[in-house]
């Protein structure tokens, strides 16, 4: 993650047990700082808080929709009703 032409400051206090476990992730991950991994794995905690509160609200609208459906449901029009006449001698 390239860290140049960032213009906004984000500091934060952690303990020495949190800064020693995110400078072995670094480490492993083979970032060059210490800032690079932490910006990186707050961007991408933060993408899937909010790609999974999407799909929330996608899911209760859908939810809403087959709701709005089931409850309020069209008569049938002339060509349903032929349809199922139909289908109905068909199975005599």
């Amino acid at each position: 993650m390239k860290t140049k032409n960032l213009q906004v400051r984000f500091d934060f206090r952690l303990s020495q047990e949190q800064k020693e476990l995110m400078l072995q992730a670094k480490k492993r991950g083979n970032y060059k700082s210490l800032t690079d991994f932490v910006l990186e794995a707050i961007q991408e905690k933060a993408n899937k808080i909010l790609q999974k509160q999407d799909e929330i609200l996608a899911s209760e609208r859908d939810c809403a929709v087959f709701f709005e459906a089931l409850m309020n449901t069209p008569q049938p029009n002339n060509h349903l009703s032929k349809a199922l006449k139909a289908y109905q001698e068909s199975l005599k």
